[in-house]
């Protein structure tokens, strides 16, 4: 199932690529994880190039990695946390657009609470993602600007979630927060 996560998420991140002409281009930051492992993927990609700057922060506030790339649209990149203490750390993406920051906790050669939301190609659609564990709920509440409710959603499986949402006749930014049953929880605004 994870397999098919990462194929998925791959395949919209291409759109972009692909898909000439298009008005608003596939941008987004994914982060994939095989269980027990304790190396991820992450898939970023912005609607034009730009200087890109990696960084990884450790629960103290320290950067315990950081790298440049110059000039890219898009990638996917490995990063491995073997040689990190166990703990949180704070997956910071910085380019033209803005700051986008992704929390992860390493754990036993595994990091968890890998919660996506990717905007799509197509007007206000959102692709939201979530590792599937057993017995597990994850609950989706979208925002809009005002802090008003749009949608909450919970759903309970023992495989990945996926879901993709159509936000018509929105305006303005809209925040997803994400929760898990064990305490993962994520807020990201678009």
């Amino acid at each position: 199932m994870k397999k098919n996560l990462l194929v998925a998420v791959g395949v919209l991140l291409c759109t972009g690529v692909f898909a000439g002409g298009i008005k608003d281009p596939v941008t987004g930051l994914a982060i994939i994880n095989k269980t027990g492992t304790s190396t991820y993927k992450v898939f970023y990609k912005n609607s034009e190039s730009s200087d890109v700057r990696i960084s990884i922060i450790d629960s103290d506030n320290k950067v315990v990695f950081r790298e440049k790339l110059s000039n890219v649209e898009g990638f996917v990149r490995p990063y491995n946390f073997s040689e990190l203490a166990e703990g949180e750390y704070i997956l910071q993406i910085e380019d033209n657009s803005g700051v986008r920051k992704e929390q992860v906790s390493y754990h036993s050669g595994g990091v968890k609470n890998l919660f996506n939301v990717v905007r799509l190609a197509d007007e206000n659609k959102y692709l939201v993602t979530a590792p599937g564990k057993e017995n597990e709920t994850v609950t989706v509440k979208i925002y809009n600007q005002d802090g008003q409710i749009l949608h909450n959603e919970s759903s309970s499986s023992n495989q990945a979630f996926a879901r993709v949402y159509k936000l018509e006749k929105i305006s303005g930014p809209v925040t997803f927060e994400i929760t898990d049953s064990v305490g993962g929880r994520k807020i990201l605004t678009f």
